[in-house]
This record gives structure tokens, C-alpha cells and sequence, in this order.
């Protein structure tokens, strides 16, 4: 049964709008470990995955699939495997350069994003080993052939 796209949109704002409700009550920074209300934020996290779903889905009904997107969600197990060594090393150089600078770790979002991206970013070299060379390791039979 299709689920029109429309009525995802509606999920999908609601949701966010409840994530954003959670999120301006409850602070969580899981760079740091903080954690005001660990059940709210468990909960925030749950409509935000949903949220994060449903609008994707009205993403791609409305513009066809994303290849970031596609890449990511494709490659999601091997982020989740590498992506606390290559967040600790992205850590380390930024602490390195903003040492000079304290507070400047603390509260930034827009660090936090960076942090994110680089982590992503940093991944992708793991993502290229495990299809080319340990493709059943990701769940696939056998190496794809190139001629």
C-alpha cells in the first residue's frame, strides 16, 4: 500500500517539529556525553528517525532519489563500524588547532556539523576497502566484475 506523499509530508513536519520541541527542553550533546533527561532524548531520537524517514520519502517522490543520500544509507554499515575511530581522530586534530581557543569545543553546533561531515568524509576510504576487496563482510556474494 503507497502512502501518498502528502500525507508523509505531514508526518514528517510533525515530527520534526516534535524533535525541535524535545530538542529546545532537553539538552544532549553526544560529543560530550551529556545527557539532561536520558528518556526524553531516547524518545526525541526515535521521532526524529521517523521524521528523518518520512521526509525523505517525500524527497524522493518529489525529486527522484538523492545519490548522497543513496551512498549513505548503502554504505550505513560501515559508518557505524569505523566511525568512532575516525570521530576521535577529526576530535583530536580540531582540539589541536582550537587548543588556543577554550570554550570554542563546547556547544557548537556548527563544530558538531563539521565534525559529522569530516567523520563521513573519513569513512569512505574504509566504504571503498570493505566493497572491493571484503564485499561478504557487507553482505554481498562476490566482488563486482568490471570489463
Amino acid at each position: 500500500m503507497e502512502i501518498r506523499w502528502s500525507v508523509l509530508a505531514l508526518i514528517g513536519s510533525s515530527c520534526l517539529a516534535m524533535t525541535y520541541y524535545v530538542a529546545s527542553i532537553n539538552y544532549a550533546d553526544m560529543n560530550d556525553n551529556e545527557y539532561q533527561n536520558l528518556p526524553l532524548f531516547i524518545c526525541g531520537a526515535f521521532i526524529g528517525i521517523l521524521s528523518t524517514i518520512s521526509l525523505s520519502r517525500v524527497l524522493e517522490a518529489l525529486i527522484g532519489p538523492v545519490p548522497i543520500v543513496l551512498y549513505i544509507g548503502q554504505n550505513t554499515l560501515v559508518i557505524i563500524a569505523f566511525h568512532l575511530m575516525a570521530m576521535s581522530l577529526v576530535r583530536w586534530l580540531l582540539l589541536s588547532v582550537l587548543d588556543p581557543f577554550p570554550g570554542m569545543m563546547t556547544h557548537n553546533v556548527y563544530l558538531s556539523a563539521l565534525i559529522v561531515a569530516s567523520t563521513v568524509i573519513m569513512c569512505i576510504p574504509f566504504i571503498y576497502f570493505f566493497i572491493r576487496y571484503l564485499p561478504i563482510a557487507l553482505g554481498t556474494n562476490r566482488k563486482k566484475t568490471t570489463r
